[in-house]
């Protein structure tokens, strides 16, 4: 700064405290003439509770991100509209696809077998905000029948869900009957 040179305005630095423990600062600095000579001003923030706030909350969305990304059932979100903005690996599994680009291009109403049910599915989310356990029958991509318990919410336009294979459950009801 005192060289006419660039350096930001604003930068965090780690610093030392008189008793050995660490601090986190922020900087604020301008370049000003003092007494007739370049000089800089610089006022100094403690940072150090937001620094250990962030990574606190880096850690727990790491956390939930290995949880929702190995859960045992599927997850996944869309908009109203039907475009699929998530889908877990066990999702896209249970669909068949293999990338969530390909998910995406294909959208969610495609995966009912009966687009009333899904008509059923956003009235009921927009009526009661969630849904729970509820049976309806989708098709993978290669058109076979996958039998779930969808339980779901809404909020702000955007659907969050899970989804759990129950066709075996189904097939095996279904011998037992015959």
């Amino acid at each position: 700064r005192q060289r006419n040179e660039t350096a930001p305005a604003k930068y965090e630095f780690k610093g030392i405290r008189k008793d050995g423990s660490t601090i986190y600062l922020e900087a604020s600095v301008a370049a000003i003439t003092y007494l007739g000579e370049p000089a800089s001003l610089a006022y100094l923030r403690d940072v150090t509770e937001r620094k250990k706030t962030d990574a606190l909350l880096r850690a727990s969305e790491e956390r939930y991100r290995n949880l929702i990304e190995n859960a045992l059932v599927g997850v996944y979100q869309t908009n109203l509209k039907g475009d699929i903005l998530y889908m877990n690996e066990t999702c896209l599994h249970l669909f068949g696809f293999e990338s969530p680009e390909e998910a995406a291009s294909a959208g969610s109403p495609a995966r009912y077998r009966n687009h009333e049910d899904r008509k059923t599915v956003i009235e009921i989310l927009k009526k009661k905000g969630n849904l729970s356990n509820f049976e309806v029958e989708f098709v993978t991509k290669t058109g076979d029948p996958l039998i779930v318990l969808l339980s779901a919410t809404l909020e702000s336009e955007v659907i969050t869900g899970m989804i759990m294979d129950i066709t075996e459950h189904k097939r095996a009801d279904e011998a037992l009957r015959k």
